[in-house]
This record gives structure tokens, sequence and C-alpha cells, in this order.
């Protein structure tokens, strides 16, 4: 097993910041998405914006969900947030693995 150098401990470094970030904005785009539920659970006569419509609602069930179970839509936002922030840094850590390991076999 080799050591890290001090740019590769670095650049590690930069991916975690980097995969933090990511996974914070996806929550909060996802919370406020929550939010105007309302609005974009009224599909579009166009079938491509209508589309698009439908995958973020199917983005938004948890929230929305938790949302009805306590009756508050900004709790729902908060919880739905939190759990596309999740879900995002899991998958943002499997694919950096995924990708280690490709260009290791190289």
């Amino acid at each position: 097993m080799e050591e890290l150098s001090a740019e590769d401990a670095s650049i590690k470094e930069s991916q975690k910041e980097t995969r933090y970030l990511v996974a914070v904005a996806w929550g909060v785009l996802m919370g406020c998405l929550t939010l105007a539920a309302q609005t974009i659970t009224v599909f579009s006569a166009n079938p491509v914006i209508a589309a698009i419509q439908f995958a973020l609602t199917m983005l938004l069930v948890p929230g929305l969900v938790c949302a009805a179970m306590v009756g508050s839509l900004g709790l729902g936002a908060v919880i739905n947030g939190l759990f596309h922030f999740g879900v995002s840094w899991l998958l943002l850590a499997l694919l950096a693995r995924f990708k280690r390991k490709a260009t290791a076999r190289q």
C-alpha cells in the first residue's frame, strides 16, 4: 500500500468538500421544491413539461407523505431536504468508489 502525498490528500479533501456541497445543494433544492408542491403537481398541457413535473413530483413524495402525516408543509420540506441530502451523499460516495475501482483496474 502506497502512502498518500500532500497533493493527493488535498485532492481527497476537495472531493469530500465538493460531495458535501453538492449534497447540501440538492437537499436544499428538494426542500424548496416541496414548498412549491401545489404548483408543480398541476401538470402542463405540454407533454415534455408534464413529464418533468411528474418526475419532480415523484422525487417529492417522501416529504409530502411526511407533511401529510404531520400536517405541516414546512416540516415536510425539512424532512424532504434531509432525506435527499442523505441519499445524494451516499450515492456520490458510491460513485466515487466505483470511479476509484475503475481507475485502479486500468
